[in-house]
């Protein structure tokens, strides 16, 4: 897992998990036995590629914003972290959490998840965050914002994300 990964999904607690509590192999192997499926135990991989693991975190993506468009932002929050976990850093996956946590209630760890959208490494990020990407980030911010309190700082960040959009409409229009 790279460094700006580690951080978002090490700085956000779900319940009953203490940070960083990921579950090993070797744990998901007694987890598989106690369950009495020992052939998924021993099928488990030494380790995972990281295509492939990546590969999976897309589809739980994907998941995320199907619940978090069916009115689940909890679980479409677990589903996201999951699959930044398994390394699907896209501008979209970093935009589902945000939008899953500030629909979940909490405006604070989905300005986290925005810092981090900014901050990561655009070499980490395959493909590279569009315009209208760009503008999601502030509409996102500008709802945390508002939720906040700050309606000075919503008003600015609704702003530029309209401005956003207008310039990438408009680069679409005329490209």
């Amino acid at each position: 897992m790279n460094a700006p990964l580690s951080i978002i999904t090490n700085s956000i607690r779900l319940p009953d998990r203490a940070v960083g509590d990921e579950p090993t192999d070797e744990q998901l192997e007694d987890i598989y036995g106690e369950l009495g499926n020992l052939d998924e135990a021993e099928a488990l991989p030494d380790n995972l590629i990281a295509a492939d693991a990546r590969k999976h975190g897309h589809i739980l993506s994907s998941l995320a914003l199907l619940y978090l468009r069916h009115g689940n932002p909890s679980r479409a929050m677990v589903l996201a972290l999951a699959a930044l976990s398994m390394g699907d850093v896209r501008p979209s996956a970093l935009l589902t959490l945000a939008e899953s946590l500030l629909r979940a209630g909490d405006p604070e760890q989905a300005m986290s998840v925005l810092t981090r959208f900014d901050e990561t490494d655009p070499g980490l990020i395959d493909p590279a965050a569009t315009d209208i990407q760009h503008a999601a980030r502030q509409y996102i911010r500008a709802k945390a914002l508002h939720r906040q309190g700050d309606a000075i700082g919503a008003r600015d960040a609704l702003a530029l994300a309209r401005d956003l959009r207008v310039a990438a409409e408009t680069r679409k229009e005329s490209g």
